[in-house]
């Protein structure tokens, strides 16, 4: 049984998300644009850490069009399957100028502020890896039974020691955001990972945060002023869309970690009791099933089901090639 940090996730906070999203492998058609957004982003700057492993340099003008390539190709294959999809076009045209703004500034941000090198691990850049690892029972054990699975946006070498670089995108990112980092699940989880999968102590976590920008296209400007003036001011306040923080690895908060994956994979095996958890911090969150959820009428949730969702060909289909 693979269980990812995702998984374990959905199941502590809402049993009924868990179920749909694991169990049923149900997921909707198309994912908010957004979301999508920040997929691509990182896809962009794989891209860009990859070359830099391999010492090749890629030209800005190649980085950001190749990004976009990418994102133009995703679009156009969901407007082929789902038509309805010209309803957001507005929207995907306002992800298009953000994505492209984003990555600009990122470029001249990582110029100045890339003080690290990327190692190449097991042959490869170690640069968005797959991990598969054993799950250690509290009698110090691996388990015969469940499976860690995820994946790590990257490894870095920074003063000599490894770090776990993650790339984030945000609308907020406070300083108590940071704060609660080191004992964060997720930022303990790419940690423990790297440990177990590549046999190398982790130093820390160094978070790469990019800032999404609240700007918004007036009346009378065009599509190309608009990205030229959200460009500029992603150049223009780096330190302001861009963060580095450095978070300190604490093995035994790492290591407890690790028991608390046990736990919550046994909790969730064989036939855990399913129930929905509702409030402002679950289904307030943009939660994918809340149409879903909230529908009375079964008809109506026969149709939603239909119209708007698809079976994932696989329990954790991100981590498929």
């Amino acid at each position: 049984m693979d269980v990812s940090f995702s998984e374990m996730w959905a199941f502590k906070n809402c049993r009924t998300r868990w179920d749909l999203s694991y169990n049923q492998r149900i997921v909707p058609k198309i994912d908010a644009i957004p979301l999508s957004t920040g997929r691509f982003y990182h896809e962009a700057l794989e891209d860009l850490y990859r070359h830099k492993a391999l010492g090749n340099y890629l030209m800005k003008e190649v980085f950001i069009s190749e990004a976009l390539k990418r994102y133009d190709k995703y679009v156009n294959s969901l407007t082929e399957k789902y038509p309805n999809l010209e309803e957001q076009i507005e929207q995907v045209q306002f992800q298009t100028n953000l994505l492209t703004a984003m990555l600009t500034g990122y470029y001249h941000f990582a110029e100045r502020n890339d003080k690290f090198t990327i190692p190449i691990i097991n042959e490869k850049p170690a640069v968005e890896l797959k991990f598969n690892v054993p799950i250690i029972t509290p009698t110090g054990n691996p388990s015969s039974k469940f499976k860690f699975v995820g994946k790590i946006d990257g490894i870095i070498k920074y003063l000599g020691k490894y770090w776990v670089h993650e790339i984030k995108t945000s609308k907020m990112w406070s300083d108590s955001n940071v704060e609660l980092l080191p004992i964060d699940p997720q930022c303990l989880g790419y940690m423990y990972a790297a440990q177990q999968y590549l046999g190398i102590k982790i130093s820390g976590a160094i978070y790469s945060v990019t800032m999404k920008s609240s700007l918004r296209q007036k009346k009378n400007e065009s599509i190309e002023e608009f990205r030229s003036r959200l460009v500029k001011d992603y150049k223009d306040r780096p330190d302001f869309y861009y963060r580095r923080n450095f978070i300190y690895a604490n093995q035994n908060d790492i290591q407890d970690f690790g028991y608390s994956i046990w736990d919550i994979s046994k909790d969730m095996s064989p036939n855990p009791r399913i129930y929905k958890s509702v409030g402002a911090s679950t289904c307030g969150f943009g939660c994918q099933y809340r149409k879903l959820c909230t529908a009375t009428d079964p008809q109506d949730k026969e149709n939603i089901l239909k119209l708007e969702y698809r079976e994932k060909e696989a329990k954790h289909e991100e981590l498929q090639n």
